[in-house]
């Protein structure tokens, strides 16, 4: 098949949620497929990532987003009432590109995002599919529950705005995928038809995270992009309220947020919570291999977590809130310690900290775990599956990875 392969950040280096989906997505199609890349770019993206995504795909179109034409568009959309995330999409010249890439003939547009599909609608092909992953819609409803003030306001204006991007984006293509089953339940409930979902779990490479040794000092982690905004709530969240806990019990207990871009109020929180912030991380791994447990305390955000799955593939036990922990499917509670509130959260990592072979035994069922339901062989699965229903427009049903389950 011909597919041009659309998404809102360059997918290298695989360094945070989307571009890791997306690379690991675009590499599977591009074995069997003829892969044309459009994406937006940061002025910053560096010429490695079109140098390396060059040597795999048919063609590679960067267009760069300028910050001037970014502000003008979510100005106009501002005054207009129209969605500020797809008004920041909304980019004329990645449309060019990617129907210079389509030309006369493409089997399938396949868009990264339900809010940039507005702006490629019209980009011609044969069948079109939306990987939205997340209800975005429900991730601004809970920001703008969560905080206060104007961007709090934002938040809130934006959450109806993407709900009905994603209604159009699901009735306007063959197929929309999400990254788990509570996400498809979420979309299924404000929609008035069923809908033809697939679900693709996110995956795990095991030959990029190998598993190490449990850790004897008590070092606690906490990974990803430390300016989104779910991430900077976890990680103030633990360390204001989790980690002093921890140390009346486990006075020698570390923490380190380990990502990239931390955030002022992070930096903030570090000096007074006494916690390390290792910013612009270029492998996470080491980190990874140097702590005892590994934290998700997430309470917002949604889907699958990929700091989750690095964690567990790296032989790290893991300690979630079950929001975290919900793209694991019915079996994560038999693989990582899930608890809710702050005392709960504190008592499982301190029993984890303190007792090496509870730690240990952890960590093996965690790994056993993703290599057998969160590999990204087992998410390719389900995509080639739809593929070939889109191929032979069998009636409409859901597809499940096995990593859905």
């Amino acid at each position: 098949m011909k597919i041009v392969f659309a998404t809102t950040r360059v997918p290298f280096p695989p360094n945070r949620g989307d571009r890791i989906r997306n690379h690991y997505i675009l590499r599977h199609l591009a074995r069997e497929h003829e892969l044309h890349l459009v994406s937006l770019a940061d002025p910053g993206d560096p010429g490695r990532a079109r140098h390396e995504l060059e040597g795999q795909l048919a063609s590679v179109s960067l267009v760069e987003q300028r910050r001037m034409a970014v502000a003008g568009r979510v100005a106009r959309a501002m005054f207009d009432g129209s969605s500020l995330v797809a008004a920041t999409f909304a980019n004329r010249r990645l449309a060019e590109a990617a129907a210079n890439a389509a030309g006369a003939n493409t089997d399938l547009l396949w868009v990264s995002n339900g809010a940039l599909y507005p702006a490629l609608s019209g980009v011609p092909a044969d069948s079109r599919v939306v990987d939205l992953v997340d209800a975005d819609s429900e991730k601004w409803r809970e920001l703008g529950e969560h905080h206060r003030g104007p961007v709090a306001a934002i938040y809130r204006r934006e959450a109806p705005l993407t709900r009905a991007l994603e209604t159009y984006a699901v009735g306007d293509t063959d197929r929309h995928i999400v990254v788990s089953r509570a996400e498809a339940e979420s979309l299924a409930a404000h929609a008035d038809t069923p809908l033809a979902t697939t679900i693709v779990a996110n995956g795990i490479d095991l030959e990029a995270f190998p598993r190490a040794a449990i850790a004897d000092e008590p070092r606690i982690i906490f990974t990803g992009v430390l300016d989104y905004p779910p991430n900077v709530d976890a990680v103030l969240y633990f360390a204001s309220e989790i980690l002093p806990l921890v140390r009346r019990r486990v006075p020698a207990t570390r923490f380190v947020a380990a990502g990239s871009s931390p955030t002022a109020a992070i930096q903030r929180a570090a000096r007074r919570f006494d916690f390390e912030v290792c910013g612009d991380v270029p492998d996470i791994r080491p980190y990874l291999a140097s702590a005892r447990l590994s934290v998700a305390p997430m309470r917002l955000g949604r889907g699958t977590q990929n700091k989750v799955l690095e964690a567990m593939a790296s032989g790290v036990a893991v300690v979630g809130t079950s929001r975290a922990l919900e793209g694991l499917g019915s079996d994560a509670p038999n693989v990582a310690a899930a608890a809710d509130g702050a005392e709960d959260f504190a008592d499982r990592c301190v029993e984890l900290l303190s007792d090496t072979q509870l730690a240990t035994g952890r960590a093996e069922q965690a790994h056993r775990f993703v290599a057998e339901y969160h590999t990204w062989e087992a998410s390719y699965a389900a995509i080639d599956a739809m593929l070939d229903q889109l191929r032979a427009r069998p009636p409409i049903q859901t597809t499940l990875s096995a990593g859905a389950r």
